[in-house]
């Protein structure tokens, strides 16, 4: 019986982190997210919105397998951009910076 639900448990996760997508170009940053596969949010914003970037990886695997949650603000009452589980925070951040660098 308890096969059956962890199976189910490990399947929606693996769902949820494969379509749970962020996106960085040089113009936007969208952010699309998948809630267990009936709804779906799609965040975005412009580089001149973005005010400040951080990232950060807490606890013992994250630090280990490098990976962490990225969050840019915006500014004003737009809403902020947060990457879930993102490999490389940090460097996600660093071209993030760059990219408000070139547009500002």
């Amino acid at each position: 019986m308890y096969k059956r639900q962890v199976f189910s448990y490990v399947l929606l996760k693996i769902i949820d982190w494969t379509f749970n997508v962020g996106i960085v170009t040089d113009r936007r940053i969208l952010d699309v997210d998948y809630n267990i596969i009936i709804s779906r949010e799609v965040t975005a914003t412009t580089m001149e919105d973005i005010v400040d970037a951080t990232s950060s990886s807490i606890g013992f695997l994250p630090s280990i397998f490098n990976y962490g949650h990225v969050t840019a603000q915006t500014a004003g009452t737009h809403q902020g951009i947060e990457f879930h589980s993102v490999p490389y925070p940090s460097e996600v951040v660093t071209i993030i910076n760059k990219l408000m660098e070139q547009r500002g």
